[in-house]
């Protein structure tokens, strides 16, 4: 809203499908999110184990005891570059604090690193520990950047997520000279 881009709402495609995003105020926005679903059985890798889920992105979702820490990028960069992802994947840890609310640690591919926050990693998350806890529907993703907040129906169908957005930096493109 900031850049005057967009009024309150819009669609838009990306690589995984339609998406559409609500501008709530000066701070915040919920952007409609790719239905998640299981693509393995547990698989156990650099002895922790979890799934992988496609949540609009690959991610393997891991779920760690509420105290437990690890070397997050270290543990990350092994399981992405581990033989059962030949193309990569994401990787999530996460911890159940309570029935609606879960902390999500993302180490991306491509980027290479553990992120602020991830959209898509934190909705593959909610969704494997809603599917093992029965846990709300409406749930709050504790991340390093803040936190975000999941709601979806029950088939997780309409999943949106809703957060704090930030421009983080700001650039200008000359198209033609490309």
């Amino acid at each position: 809203n900031q850049k005057k881009i967009i009024n309150t709402e819009a669609e838009f495609l990306t690589g995984d499908g339609e998406h559409k995003i609500r501008i709530l105020d000066d701070k915040n926005v919920e952007l409609s999110i790719f239905p998640p679903k299981y693509m393995s059985d547990e698989i156990h890798v650099e002895n922790l184990s979890g799934f992988s889920v496609n949540s609009g992105a690959k991610h393997f979702v891991i779920e760690l005891d509420k105290n437990q820490d690890l070397d997050w990028h270290k543990i990350g960069q092994k399981i992405r570059y581990s033989k059962y992802f030949p193309e990569g994947t994401n990787v999530n840890f996460v911890k159940l604090i309570n029935n609606n609310t879960l902390s999500v640690i993302t180490y991306e591919k491509g980027v290479e690193s553990i992120m602020q926050s991830c959209g898509s990693g934190s909705v593959a998350a909610a969704y494997h520990m809603q599917k093992k806890y029965n846990l709300d529907y409406n749930l709050n993703i504790q991340v390093r950047g803040g936190s975000l907040s999941i709601s979806t129906d029950i088939n997780w169908e309409k999943v949106w997520l809703k957060g704090e957005a930030k421009i983080l930096f700001s650039a200008h493109i000359n198209i033609e000279q490309l």
